[in-house]
């Protein structure tokens, strides 16, 4: 994803808050750029759950019909209450006329069709109001079913990138650049064959299918479509022989805790400081341009070309801290 934002800046040290990022971004993949007299100082991730996702339009719209409905159904059991109450009235004054006055035939007759005549208009009445509370439940099932196959994620919060920078002057027009990548974000390939007779050539149409649970509104969203996994490093990976028998480990310094031979690419951690973590601290692939930087608990995850690497711990205001990349969990480094 590309945003741009261009703003006024005043003089000494500012946060800058980029708002509304889908909380499934991909936190190495974070890059700021900017354009002006001013510096970066640190860029920092965090969730934001004052600030929930926008529904899409689909599942609005199915929210607001199951909700008519609803309002419908239970319009319709009202209904069906009041023709329930009033066949209770009917059948408990059956008995016509006193027990010392007599009644003539006619109108005991009269009496008798009408009971009848009422009672079945009642009872065809709530067989009516009854199919359409059957019919009312089975939409609001597949409503429910359909909306919980679009809401396929619990997470509705948002998060947001936050960039510190300063600069000596006063700024009119400054200018940024962030990008990143969302997981829950993809496309899937089909093709469709056509054909007018079988003396006509086969018409082979490939299509991309794109999907997005990311969270974030694609409204208008220029999309290049490629077969590669951004997350994957481009560097191949140095295989690591494995020796059996072997426990001996490379001498650290006092204030590193290393664990596990490193396996794969990926090495994760904890940056703090007199065992309070640091937000914002930079972590870097010594001599590149793979980096990311840690969150609000400290924690970064990065990913390096080989076991030759080297990893460079740096916080505003504290001495910087190379340590050999050759384990997977690099814990508790004190700068």
């Amino acid at each position: 994803m590309l945003r741009k934002a261009q703003t006024s800046l005043s003089s000494g040290k500012t946060e800058l808050i980029f708002g509304g990022i889908s909380p499934k971004v991909d936190k190495e993949s974070i890059q700021v750029k900017g354009k002006g007299a001013f510096t970066i100082q640190s860029v920092m991730h965090q969730n934001n759950y004052l600030v929930l996702q926008k529904n899409r339009e689909e599942i609005e719209k199915l929210q607001s019909t199951k909700f008519q409905l609803s309002k419908k159904r239970v319009c319709e059991s009202n209904v069906l209450t009041i023709l329930k109450n009033e066949e209770t009235i009917l059948a408990k004054n059956q008995v016509i006329g006193g027990t010392n006055a007599g009644l003539k035939t006619i109108d005991l007759r009269e009496a008798v069709d009408f009971q009848r005549e009422r009672l079945f208009d009642l009872l065809k009445q709530k067989s009516e109001v009854e199919s359409r509370m059957t019919s009312l439940d089975s939409t609001i099932v597949k409503l429910e079913k359909q909306l919980q196959s679009l809401n396929q994620s619990n997470e509705t919060t948002t998060s947001e990138v936050v960039v510190t920078r300063s600069s000596k002057t006063e700024i009119s027009n400054a200018s940024f650049e962030l990008t990143y990548y969302v997981m829950d974000a993809g496309w899937f390939s089909n093709y469709d064959l056509r054909v007018e007779d079988i003396k006509s050539p086969i018409d082979l149409l490939f299509k991309a299918n794109i999907f997005q649970t990311s969270g974030e509104d694609w409204n208008e969203v220029k999309l290049t479509i490629s077969n590669g996994n951004p997350s994957e490093n481009g560097v191949a990976p140095t295989i690591q022989p494995w020796y059996l028998n072997l426990n001996q480990r490379p001498r650290l310094s006092e204030t590193v805790q290393s664990f596990g031979q490193l396996i794969g690419n990926t090495i994760t951690g904890i940056v703090s400081e007199g065992g309070i973590p640091l937000p914002g601290a930079t972590v870097v692939v010594k001599g590149t341009t793979i980096g990311t930087s840690t969150d609000f608990d400290g924690r970064y995850s990065i990913k390096v070309p080989n076991a030759n690497s080297q990893l460079e711990f740096s916080f505003l205001g504290m001495n910087s801290k190379v340590v050999n990349a050759t384990f997977k969990t690099i814990t508790h480094l004190h700068l």
